[in-house]
Formats: structure tokens, C-alpha cells, sequence
């Protein structure tokens, strides 16, 4: 049995309705663009460009091949760092989600 709740949450830059599944967990729209707005955190904490991309990018420069990281790979270590920099906001990172269409783009950047 699938239950939602939704409730209204602030970001810098704009107001938008956010769903939750039974267990807290936020429920995304997927979209064909994400941008740093959607994400479900303020896109102006320094723990998201810093904390979060910084670690991860600092995880994928440690692989054996930065140029070929498994997707399942990554998605698991960008979920282990996302429960440690953002531990109040439940998020589950998935292949299509927009933490990794975003973190994506900045590898894309990067390399």
C-alpha cells in the first residue's frame, strides 16, 4: 500500500510542493532538465557544492578508472554521502533522479 503526503518547503530561490512517501521519503517528478533549483535543498548550501559534490568528486578521483564508474557504483556512494551531508532530508538517489542528473552534469564539466 502506497501512501504520500505532501507539504510545502522553501528554497533560496523558489516555493515548491514536495511530496513524501509513507516512510518520509521525498517523492520526485522526473523531468527531462533538472536544474541546481530543484533540488530538494536550499541550492545555496555550501554543504551541496561543497559537502556533497566536492566529496563525490574527490570519491570518483580515487576510483581505479575516473572515466568508467559504474552507475550502480556511484549511485550507492552518492547515496552514503548524501545521508551524511544532508541527514534530516530523506532522499533516495536513483539513475534518473535529479541529484544524479545534476551531480552528472558537473562530471560532464569536470572531465
Amino acid at each position: 500500500m502506497f501512501s504520500a503526503f505532501s507539504a510545502s518547503i522553501t528554497n533560496a530561490h523558489t516555493a515548491a510542493e514536495v511530496r513524501y512517501d509513507a516512510d518520509g521519503y521525498i517523492i520526485e517528478t522526473i523531468k527531462k532538465k533538472y536544474t541546481i533549483k530543484d533540488l530538494p535543498v536550499p541550492s545555496n548550501d555550501s554543504r551541496w557544492s561543497r559537502g556533497l559534490v566536492g566529496t563525490i568528486t574527490l570519491w570518483a578521483g580515487a576510483q581505479p578508472n575516473i572515466w568508467v564508474i559504474p552507475e550502480e557504483l556511484l549511485i550507492a556512494a552518492v547515496q552514503v554521502v548524501w545521508d551524511v551531508v544532508f541527514p534530516h532530508v530523506k532522499y533516495r538517489v536513483t539513475a534518473d533522479g535529479l541529484v544524479m542528473a545534476i551531480v552528472s552534469s558537473r562530471f560532464n564539466i569536470w572531465s
